[in-house]
Formats: C-alpha cells, sequence, structure tokens
C-alpha cells in the first residue's frame, strides 16, 4: 500500500472517528446521559473501528489467498 493511499485511509478513519467522540462528549457534558453511559459508548465506537478493521484486513488477506 502506497504512503498516499495509507495517509487517505487514516485520515478518512480520524475523520468519522472524532466527530463521533466529539459528539459523545457534547452528550455527556450536556448531561443528557452520563458519564458512564458516556464511556461506554465511546468504547462501543472504538470497537466498532477495531472490529471491522479487523474484518477487513482479514478479508484483504483472504482475497490474496485465491
Amino acid at each position: 500500500m502506497s504512503t498516499k493511499r495509507k495517509l487517505k485511509v487514516i485520515g478518512i478513519v480520524l475523520g468519522t472517528l472524532v466527530p463521533l467522540m466529539i459528539l459523545i462528549i457534547y452528550l455527556v457534558g450536556q448531561g443528557i446521559v452520563s458519564s458512564q453511559q458516556g464511556g461506554l459508548m465511546a468504547v462501543a465506537v472504538f470497537g466498532m473501528y477495531v472490529g471491522f478493521g479487523t474484518l477487513i484486513v482479514v478479508y484483504r488477506l483472504i482475497g490474496k489467498l485465491d
């Protein structure tokens, strides 16, 4: 994978993850959700990114086997 493509992927991931985390922080700050709920939401969002990232990597590796 070229450096330009890696930077593009990192930019897309950060461009979607950071606004979600900012939204969670805003919701906790406004008192709409409790701090425990906000922490759980943050962990869940991060876990989904890691999980889907793992699935994409495995899919690409399986594709190379054919």
